[in-house]
């Protein structure tokens, strides 16, 4: 997710309540620059609207400009929709900071944010997987023991 995207569907004027609210959970899939695969089951699904108004939804952002939209067919004949934002970075993360000669000047930006693309038991899957390549008592051996106990509590 990238907050830039956010900021730029927050800040437009043409969104207003539930369409507004649909393009913010379709940001919140996207990558930072700017991609994303969105499936209108899942989209319903955060949202709480049903199957068809997200996909009525997702048509109106297409058809505002807000968002592309590329449809990808599996061989198994499955579509994959991949939305690619095409609105503007605001101007407050573009604009430079003002400064004087003796001012230290802290970045525009957030600092990069990890995306969030898998579950708690997928996490724990692939740190019981890798677990496997370490050496028994190394430091990411440890850590990752450490790590175990907090994801099966979570995935209970």
């Amino acid at each position: 997710m990238s907050t830039r995207i956010l900021a730029a569907i927050r800040s437009c004027p043409q969104l207003h309540g539930n369409l507004k609210f649909t393009a913010l959970e379709i940001a919140h899939r996207l990558n930072g620059a700017g991609y994303g695969r969105v499936a209108h089951q899942f989209m319903a699904h955060k949202t709480g609207y049903s199957v068809r108004t997200a996909f009525r939804h997702a048509g109106k952002l297409v058809a505002m400009g807000i968002f592309a939209k590329t449809v990808y067919r599996t061989a198994h004949g499955c579509g994959i929709n991949l939305y690619r934002c095409l609105l503007p970075i605001p101007a407050f993360y573009r604009a430079a900071p003002a400064t004087t000669h003796s001012d230290s000047v802290s970045a525009t930006l957030p600092p990069h944010e990890k995306e969030k693309d898998t579950s708690v038991r997928q996490d724990l899957d692939n740190q019981r997987k890798g677990i496997r390549f370490l050496t028994a008592g190394s430091d990411r051996w440890t850590r990752v023991l450490d790590v175990l106990p907090r994801l099966k509590s979570r995935d209970s």
